[in-house]
């Protein structure tokens, strides 16, 4: 049985997380334009995700990347159609959703280490037969080094995070390349032989590769994003955080 793997708590909180505008955004004309079929990316966080979202953005789709309420919502949906039997589960996300998404860009909460694509991937691939599957790659140590970049207000770094909380042997930075290439090769694996499957390495320039797999997109709109050698957490994420981390201790 598929078990929901998201903290509860404050639920306002958690459901508010990216509620940045430019986290989702679809062209005015929108409802006008033929559904596209779903985009769900594989990759984990610091992997590229605000890049893919920002090229399937520019190129005028209606992509998502509040990871957030993303990551409760394809749980909550992965946990019902297991119970339901259901064959496509794509009418039952994009409902919880509640706005439009053509592309998923970001789906997991890096900080707890929750990753439905890690934990449950072949529900993603069952139950989402329609989808288009997108994993985003880069070199491992320079994913190591992103999560390095990336703080709490606390000080607490997401990868001191993920070292923390993931399910990984030994618990260091050794442990967690083994466990991100594992992930990767695991994907690849799956996704061979699928009809509508890309993996991309976001520092090899992918827009050609991009816009040639989903067409009415442009590959002039890759670029790398997020991109900064050291970030903090953007103010508005950091007023959900301390929300949503309230009372936690960290080791």
């Amino acid at each position: 049985m598929l078990e929901l793997r998201l903290e509860t708590g404050n639920s306002s909180a958690r459901l508010a997380m990216g509620n940045s505008p430019s986290l989702y955004e679809c062209p005015e004309n929108y409802s006008a334009l033929p559904q596209r079929p779903l985009v769900i990316n594989l990759g984990l966080a610091k992997s590229g995700t605000t890049s893919l979202h920002e090229f399937f953005r520019c190129s005028g789709w209606c992509s998502r990347h509040d990871w957030g309420t993303l990551t409760h919502a394809m749980l909550a949906t992965l946990a019902f159609a297991q119970s339901q039997s259901t064959v496509n589960a794509d009418a039952i996300l994009r409902a919880r959703l509640g706005t439009p998404a053509d592309v998923l860009a970001e789906v997991n909460d890096a900080f707890r280490c929750v990753f439905p694509q890690v934990d449950h991937l072949d529900h993603l691939l069952r139950f989402f037969p329609e989808a288009c599957f997108v994993q985003t790659t880069r070199p491992v140590d320079h994913w190591i080094r992103s999560l390095r970049g990336w703080r709490l207000p606390n000080g607490v770094t997401l990868l001191g995070s993920m070292i923390t909380r993931c399910p990984i042997r030994p618990r260091d930075e050794s442990g967690l390349r083994t466990w991100y290439l594992r992930h990767e090769r695991r994907v690849r694996k799956a996704l061979s032989g699928r009809q509508c499957a890309l993996v991309i390495d976001i520092e090899k320039d992918p827009g050609v590769e991009l816009a040639r797999h989903f067409s009415r997109t442009n590959e002039s709109c890759w670029g790398h994003h997020n991109a900064r050698r050291t970030r903090m957490v953007p103010p508005w994420v950091r007023r959900q955080l301390r929300l949503r981390y309230r009372g936690a201790r960290w080791r």
